[in-house]
């Protein structure tokens, strides 16, 4: 599982067995081909952005470590900031 979500194990005729592994991560949402491959399957597209471009759920945990400390937690509250002016503009 990831982040609560099960991952499906699919086949599909676009993944070439003799390159690599021929286990092939698809994302529905991030790239043509997989978008088709995912279309063909039934996989869902899951919307990871919120309507100004932030990642919904986002922790400064999860920013990157190569960031120095204080940049990112005026990343974070920028990008919290954002996210509450967002809910407020839906009520």
């Amino acid at each position: 599982m990831s982040g609560g979500r099960r991952i499906p194990v699919i086949g599909d005729t676009y993944v070439d067995r003799e390159f690599g592994t021929g286990a092939l991560k698809i994302t529905p949402g991030h790239d043509p081909n997989d978008y088709e491959i995912g279309k063909r399957v039934g996989l869902p597209i899951i919307n990871i952005m919120n309507k100004v471009s932030a990642l919904f759920n986002v922790t400064l945990a999860s920013l990157p470590s190569a960031t120095p400390p204080h940049h990112r937690e005026q990343r974070h509250a920028r990008t919290v900031r954002a996210s509450q002016r967002e809910r407020h503009q839906g009520d």
